[in-house]
């Protein structure tokens, strides 16, 4: 219809109605890239608003780890700080040797944060997403990212480290594995619901295969013990610290952590 009136006037030399017309044409041209424009930045908006939402989840998550690993130090830290008493002062009597066996169990379970990045490195990473950052925004979520992924690595080197210093106490025959613990699964399950720790102790608990007053004396098989206090207080430090941290983060960014989500 525009087309044939545009001809119509050019032919007539109708210099007015030629611009009224086209100014038509090139106002409905813009107005439909304008249109286009703003439902494309309205969608990257959205789905900005989506990521934002997976990242701040992910972020709680590894609040949530750290909370847990600190938690489960502080549970066990005690029982094997007991035994290290009782092997320092090299006691001999039943309750000692009862204390010993029982901080089996923590330091046969290794201390590790499980920490991610990936859905706040999608955030940060997507270019489409930058109009939507402020830069006070965009450096904090750069710098929980940065944190994150350092004491991940951390982690990872006290556990490598934590490996290679471990001694081969039970092929040198100090200690060994006992009858089973439990009857079945069953029963397993529901002594983990009863506050059990779960591990390897719940199978076959693992004991002295020597005397007290010898193993004592054995600086490799107390060398097992000071390394996993040395690991697991770190473990527990860097998750005190990286938990209030991650808080800050948290609520710096609108997203609090409630008293309803802990």
């Amino acid at each position: 219809m525009i087309l044939r009136r545009l001809t119509d006037a050019f032919r007539k030399q109708d210099w007015f109605t030629v611009l009224i017309e086209t100014l038509i044409v090139v106002f409905g041209v813009f107005l439909g890239i304008q249109l286009g424009n703003w439902n494309a930045a309205r969608q990257d908006r959205a789905q900005f608003e989506e990521a934002f939402d997976r990242a701040m989840a992910e972020t709680r998550r590894n609040l949530q780890d750290l909370e847990d690993t600190r938690a489960v130090v502080e549970a066990r830290l005690p029982i094997v700080k007991a035994a290290i008493e009782d092997l320092q002062a090299c006691r001999t009597d039943e309750a000692a040797e009862e204390r010993v066996e029982a901080a089996f169990g923590p330091i046969g379970q290794g201390i590790s944060f499980n920490l991610d990045t990936t859905s706040l490195d999608q955030l940060i990473n997507n270019p489409d997403f930058l109009p939507f950052q402020p830069p006070e925004t965009r450096s904090r979520l750069m710098e929980i990212s940065r944190q994150i992924g350092e004491w991940a690595e951390r982690s990872r080197r006290q556990v490598e480290v934590s490996i290679a210093l471990a001694p081969a106490t039970q092929s040198a025959g100090i200690y060994t594995r006992g009858p089973p613990t439990f009857g079945g699964v069953d029963e397993i399950i529901e002594a983990i619901k009863g506050g059990a720790v779960p591990s390897q102790q719940l199978v076959r608990p693992t004991v002295l295969n020597i005397p007290l007053s010898e193993a004592c004396k054995n600086d490799v098989f107390l060398d097992e013990f000071y390394n996993w206090e040395g690991q697991a207080t770190y473990h527990a430090v860097m998750a005190g610290l990286g938990a209030e941290a991650l808080r800050a983060d948290l609520e710096a960014l609108g997203r609090p952590v409630s008293e309803e989500d802990e």
